[in-house]
């Protein structure tokens, strides 16, 4: 991470943002992918667990609250929509803090279907910037 990434990382934990270290779970079946994701949201101020399975995740959606999800679209097993629907349905309050992390241009069907949802989307490759404007439009829209 270049040091202007850093000082703003340092900035945004100084105003407040991510304050009380929020729970994001980023499920990825990339390793490197949700590694570099996980990198980010810490220094942005996040506490964050990354799995590779949507199976998995969904064992640790049951027993631990997040704030935010990070899920992969296509992956082996579940894919990021039916990990979407699970979720929902063990936590309804992660409706709109589901993010759907994709490689993949989207065809008209699958971005009403995201949009109908209230789900948010993470083009990959992502920098730095995207992950942080896409926190600041989820905290906006999210009151405790």
């Amino acid at each position: 991470m270049d040091e202007i990434a850093l000082i703003y990382c340092d900035i945004m934990k100084k105003r407040g943002m991510g304050a009380g270290l929020k729970e994001i779970l980023v499920i990825d079946d990339e390793e490197f992918i949700s590694d570099i994701l996980s990198i980010v949201l810490s220094e942005l101020g996040y506490s964050v667990t990354a799995l590779q399975d949507g199976t998995e995740a969904l064992k640790y959606i049951t027993e631990r609250e997040y704030w935010a999800i990070f899920c992969d679209l296509k992956m082996p097993g579940l894919d990021g929509f039916e990990v979407y629907e699970k979720a929902v349905e063990l936590r309804p309050e992660l409706k709109n803090r589901f993010v759907l992390l994709t490689g993949t241009l989207l065809d008209k069907s699958i971005k009403e279907l995201i949009e109908k949802r209230g789900m948010k989307i993470l083009f990959k490759p992502f920098n730095f910037e995207d992950v942080s404007r896409l926190l600041r439009e989820l905290e906006k829209s999210h009151v405790e």
